[in-house]
C-alpha cells in the first residue's frame, strides 16, 4: 500500500502549524505578573525605620546665666582692716562673659572702717530641675580687692557663693569674699544681695 505524498505533506504542515501556535498561545495564556522577590522588593514607606527628628537628638542646653546689678549687706566674719569685715551696706554687680566665665563685683558704699572695692573673675556652673522654677549658679574665682588706707591699696581677692535666679527677673545671690590686706592674714565677710536681671 502506497502512501499519498500530498497527504503526508498536508500532515506536516497541520503538525507545524499546531505546534507554532502553541508555542505563542500558551506563554500569553500561562504568563502572569511575577511578584518581586524579598531581596528586590522596594522599602515600604511605612517600614522606615523613624528618625529622630533635631529636637530629640539635640544634647541638653545648659541654663543660662543671668547679668545682675544691685544691693546687699555684709556680715563681717575675720580681720579688721577693711568693710569687708564688718556690717556694711554694698552694692553689687554681676556680668556674664561666657556660659560658664563672669565677673562678679562689689564695692562698700556704707561702713566706719576703710571702704573697700572687689573685684573677680569667677568659674560657673548653672543647675535647674524641671520642678522648680528657679536655676542655681555655685561659682568660684580670683581678683583683687583696693581699699584706701593712706593711698589706693591693692591686695588678693579670693570669692565663692551662689547666684539663685527666679522667674520674677531678679537674682538673689550669697558670696564669701576674703580679702588679704596685710601678712597673709585676710579680711573676711559673707554678703547676701538682690539683684536686678538684665
Amino acid at each position: 500500500m502506497s502512501s499519498n505524498p500530498h497527504l503526508s505533506i498536508k500532515m506536516l504542515v497541520n503538525a507545524i502549524s499546531i505546534v507554532l501556535i502553541s508555542s505563542i498561545a500558551v506563554p500569553a495564556v500561562n504568563a502572569q505578573p511575577s511578584s518581586p522577590s524579598p531581596e528586590t522588593t522596594p522599602p515600604q514607606p511605612g517600614k522606615e525605620q523613624p528618625k529622630q527628628s533635631p529636637e530629640t537628638s539635640r544634647t541638653p542646653e545648659q541654663p543660662q546665666q543671668n547679668s545682675y546689678f544691685g544691693f546687699g549687706g555684709v556680715i563681717g566674719i575675720q580681720g579688721g582692716t577693711t568693710s569687708l569685715s564688718q556690717g556694711t551696706f554694698s552694692i553689687l554687680s554681676k556680668h556674664v562673659l561666657t556660659n560658664n566665665l563672669a565677673i562678679h563685683s562689689d564695692a562698700t558704699i556704707f561702713g566706719s572702717l576703710t571702704p573697700s572695692a572687689s573685684v573677680a573673675l569667677t568659674f560657673n556652673k548653672s543647675i535647674s530641675s524641671d520642678s522648680l522654677p528657679i536655676t542655681f549658679t555655685p561659682f568660684l574665682g580670683a581678683g583683687i580687692m583696693a581699699h584706701d588706707e593712706s593711698g589706693i591699696r591693692i591686695n588678693p581677692l579670693i570669692t565663692g557663693g551662689v547666684d539663685i535666679s527666679t522667674p520674677t527677673n531678679l537674682t538673689l545671690t550669697v558670696r564669701a569674699n576674703a580679702g588679704f590686706v596685710k601678712d597673709r592674714k585676710a579680711d573676711i565677710g559673707i554678703l547676701f544681695g538682690v539683684g536686678y536681671n538684665y
